[in-house]
Formats: structure tokens, sequence, C-alpha cells
């Protein structure tokens, strides 16, 4: 299912719709347009890619990866201009999960694969700054 979601394989019976967008047959960019983010387990989706490139793709204004994070922290510092494939999985999962958060729905396989306690725990707080 989450394939078929994200756009990996086709439809085979039925429609996929998000606040009356219809997804299924939409290419991956206009997905995330829409507000859809799917983050799969395979670890190695952009492995040529810097963090920061990665966080722009997932959003779907184009906005830098710095307005991102805002709304989840990105350790340590400097993790954002590493290429994807040097990083560690929980690295790898925390940049994916920034930028995942962005949207309106989210499926999310293996939420907190690779991910230590304290970042675990950063995925349930408040979404927004007072």
């Amino acid at each position: 299912m989450i394939a078929a979601l994200a756009g990996f394989i086709p439809v085979r019976q039925g429609t996929i719709r998000l606040q009356g967008n219809l997804l299924d047959v939409a290419p991956a960019w206009d997905r995330v347009r829409a507000g859809l983010r799917v983050l799969p387990s395979d670890r190695f989706i952009f492995p040529t890619l810097s963090g920061k490139e990665v966080m722009k793709l997932s959003s779907d204004n184009g906005r830098s990866a710095g307005a991102a994070t805002e709304t989840f922290t990105v350790e340590p510092p400097g993790l954002l201009d590493r290429k994807y494939a040097s990083l560690s999985g929980g690295e790898r999962r925390q940049i994916a999960l920034a930028g995942f958060r962005s949207g309106v729905l989210g499926v999310c396989d293996e939420l907190f694969d690779a991910l230590d306690r304290g970042v675990s725990r950063g995925l349930f707080a408040p979404s927004h700054k007072p």
C-alpha cells in the first residue's frame, strides 16, 4: 500500500484522493504539492543528495532546509551539509522526518527505525513554537 501511495507501483483498484485531489495517477511532485508525505523504510532513497537537498525535495513549496527544521531538530549541527549516503540510519531518519512533518498526511513505514530515545520522544512534541 505504501508503494502505491508513493507512486512506486500503479494502483490496481480504486483511487487515491487527498483533500479532493486525485493522486493515484499523479507524479510524485504533485503528490507532495497536495500534502502527501510518504516515508518508506528504504534508507538509501537519495544517496547522492545532501541533507539540505533532501529537505527541499520534501517541501511542497521549495522552502529552505532551515525552515523545515523549525519543527524538528536535526542534530548534530552540520548534518544537513553532508551527503545522505554518508549518514547513519538515525541521522538519515532525522532529516527525512523533519521534511515529513510539513505535509497534510504522512504515511511512514517503521517510524522509529534507527532513532534514539530522545529523537523518538521529539516526534510527539508540538510541531509549533510558542
